[in-house]
């Protein structure tokens, strides 16, 4: 005061004071500073985890394609079954076992079988590699098993980028034969949606 006397502050100064009464006390000051600061760390926080969850997706993506590559390179050879006995193309394919893959959910069914989304996770892998589980209808014998198998040979042997490439064979009481996920979908239902924006250059 005047007389240059300490004196408290009024119970109710919360941000201190510069005079003994209520009058005295200080006002609080602006809060936009605390704000910007929270604001600004919560954007980097942000930033963080996205670059965090985007470098796990890119290191999952690449392991998985390593892996497919590896094994498409490693696949075991099953002896040729043709008549003649001579070697015909030495077609590699491999053989699944049904506990190698699971079945997500139905992607379309025909005369001949079912078709699924599924995962094929290789045994001793650490990775699941989306494929398409193509289920015969009817339950096969060992003669039509070798028959399908003669003809799984043919479709391992097709390497092309433009189709679909048969990275297994199951052989259980249905046939199962595994192809690569193709990632956009029926090709039926593409023509189908752009059917008035196709024509013979497309």
């Amino acid at each position: 005061d005047g007389s240059r006397m300490c004196h408290l502050c009024h119970p109710n100064c919360t941000y201190g004071c510069e005079g003994p009464g209520l009058e005295g006390c200080a006002k609080p000051g602006p809060k936009i500073p605390s704000i910007a600061t929270g604001i600004v760390g919560g954007l980097l926080l942000v930033v963080v985890v996205a670059l965090g969850v985007g470098l796990f997706l890119r290191r999952r993506h690449i392991v998985r394609k390593r892996t497919l590559r590896r094994l498409l390179q490693e696949r075991e050879l099953v002896e040729p079954l043709t008549p003649s006995g001579e070697a015909p193309n030495q077609a590699l394919l491999r053989i699944l076992k049904e506990t190698e893959f699971k079945k997500i959910k139905v992607l379309g069914s025909g005369a001949f079988g079912t078709v699924y989304k599924g995962l094929w996770i290789p045994e001793g892998e650490k990775v699941k590699i989306p494929v398409a589980i193509k289920e015969l209808r009817e339950a096969t014998s060992p003669k039509a098993n070798k028959e399908i198998l003669d003809e799984a040979y043919v479709m391992a042997s097709v390497d092309n980028p433009h189709v679909c490439r048969l990275l297994g064979i199951c052989l259980t009481s249905t046939v199962q034969l595994i192809t690569q996920l193709m990632p956009f979908g029926c090709l039926l239902d593409y023509v189908r949606e752009h059917k008035d924006n196709i024509g013979s250059q497309h």
